[in-house]
């Protein structure tokens, strides 16, 4: 499986689900729900599924940032 260039991805677009208290600092839970690309095209589940292996940190961050 390739890794999605973020190059792409619509940064801003990306959504995260499964976000716990419980899960702190970990949000091991955590995962990309709903994202598009550049040109406005949804990403599939296969797609986010990949964002979220290959970009752990990103998802982690994002999950710690819904907090502040």
């Amino acid at each position: 499986m390739d890794v999605i260039d973020l190059d792409v991805v619509d940064l801003s677009s990306l959504q995260i689900e499964g976000i716990y208290v419980d899960d702190y600092p970990d949000f091991c839970d955590a995962y990309f729900s709903e994202g598009k690309r550049l040109d406005g095209t949804k990403l599939s589940d296969d797609e986010l599924e990949r964002l979220t292996d290959d970009f752990p940190d990103m998802v982690n961050e994002m999950a710690l940032n819904t907090f502040y």
